[in-house]
């Protein structure tokens, strides 16, 4: 297996647990500084990788 491919799945599958995480606190009206970090970083983390996967793999 390419080991930079499975980098990047990982990256993502760590942004995706970052993202929901937030998502259930934002949804309920709270807006604290680490939920929107966690909400934005998890983002960021999926389309970083995602961008990877696509360009380099």
């Amino acid at each position: 297996m390419n080991r930079a491919l499975l980098h990047y799945v990982s990256l993502g599958i760590i942004g995706l647990s970052f993202a929901t995480l937030s998502i259930p606190g934002l949804a309920a009206g709270d807006s604290s500084i680490s939920l929107w970090l966690f909400a934005i970083s998890g983002v960021g983390l999926i389309l970083g990788s995602l961008y990877d996967v696509l360009t380099v793999a």
